[in-house]
Formats: C-alpha cells, structure tokens, sequence
C-alpha cells in the first residue's frame, strides 16, 4: 500500500511541474523518478536531452520555452543535440510564435544553413516566416543569397518569391532574383509566384521576360499579371 501511494505521489508531481503539459506517457515515465521531483534549469535541460520525446513535445508549447527561457537557450545553441534529434529540432522550429517572439533563438536556428539545408521542409518553414524575415532584413538577406541552395529546392525558392513586401523594399535583393530567368522559366510553379509582383516586373521588365525562344508566352503571362 506505501509503495502504490508513493507511486500516485510522484505521479502527482510530475503533473504538478511544469512538464505538466506533456503527454501522460511522458508523465508516467517520470513517475518512475526519471523527472526531477524539484527541477532546476539544469536538470531539466539533462532531462530534455535525455527525452528526445518528450522535447518534441516541450517544444511545441510555448509555455515550456517562455517558462524555462535558460533551458530553452541552451538548446537552440547546442546544434549537435539539434542534428542528432531531428524530430524535437523540428518541433522548435515549427512553433513561430515563440520564435517571433524570441527573434535571437530564431536567428541562431535560422543561421543553421547547414542543417537547414538537409532538412528542406524545415527550410520551407522558415523562408515561409515572412513575419521574422522582414523584421531582420540582414538574416532574410542571407538566407536569400544561398541561390544555389535555392534553386536545387524550388519549393524553398517559391517562398521567397512569396514575400513581395522584403522584394519590394530590397531591389537589389529583388534584382538578383528576377534576373535568373532561365531557371525561373524551368520551374512554372515559381515563374507563377514571381510574375505575382507587379512592382518588381515593372522595376525589371527584362528579368521577367521568358527566353527568347518563346517571346509569345512572355508576353501573354506579363499581360496577364500587369491587367
């Protein structure tokens, strides 16, 4: 009888902290005295690392990051923690709120070009993140200057085109992507973003043309887009 009502006790204390919202598989396993009974940062960073599971799910709540801020920095800057827990290191880059309103652990993930660049959904993500890239102008600069990168990931590519606010106010930025037109007449999905930004089309007729082989179609698809 002492040793089931010890057990409910430590249960009870694991949903009383602030792991509470974990999913009570996670509770559970803590019950067996894997999660501290009085977490400080540091024990709750080894435990994190420790439960890849249970961080992907921390990270998905914006509770667990703000209430454990030190926890939190710590593993946005522990890339080899990140590369070798893909799924929790996705969980941390999906929760854009957090990250806007964190704008230094988003950029220190951000800034993770290495990692980003094989993981393209996750890249996706972050070229999507038109909010944070338009309020770090450098960052987003950087991000969009990797057009070797970009182009091997069109599906990353068309979110830049998508932010037709940074183009607009960046034209050299704007310059260098509108120029590429013959990659841009490869991949339609994109072109059809791109000649989406009358502004830029104005600004750089030639760079939106198609190649000379179809003048025809580029002139119908300005048409279309300028009307």
């Amino acid at each position: 009888m002492m040793k089931i009502r010890f057990g409910a006790f430590l249960l009870a204390l694991a949903l009383s902290t602030p792991f509470s919202f974990i999913h009570t598989s996670y509770a559970e396993e803590a019950s067996t005295g894997d999660l501290p009974q009085k977490p400080d940062d540091d024990a709750t960073a080894a435990w994190i690392k420790d439960n890849p599971k249970a961080a992907q799910a921390a990270f998905e709540n914006k509770g667990f990051l703000e209430n454990h801020p030190r926890v939190a920095e710590g593993i946005v800057k522990d890339r080899a923690w990140l590369e070798a827990h893909p799924e929790a290191a996705k969980s941390l880059y999906a929760n854009r709120e957090w990250l806007n309103a964190h704008p230094e652990a988003a950029r220190e993930l951000y800034g993770n070009r290495s990692w980003l660049s094989q993981h393209p959904e996750v890249a996706k993500e972050v070229y999507a993140n038109r909010e944070w890239l338009n309020k770090n102008p450098e960052a987003a600069k950087e991000l969009y200057s990797n057009r070797e990168w970009l182009k091997s990931n069109p599906e990353v590519a068309k979110e830049v085109y998508k932010n037709r606010e940074f183009l607009d106010k960046h034209p050299e930025v704007a310059r260098t992507l509108y120029e590429d037109r013959d990659w841009l007449n490869s991949h339609p999905e994109v072109a059809k973003e791109a000649y989406k930004n009358r502004d830029a089309i104005r600004e750089h007729p030639g760079a939106a043309k198609r190649v000379e082989r179809n003048p025809r179609k580029a002139r119908e698809r300005l048409k279309k887009v300028t009307d």
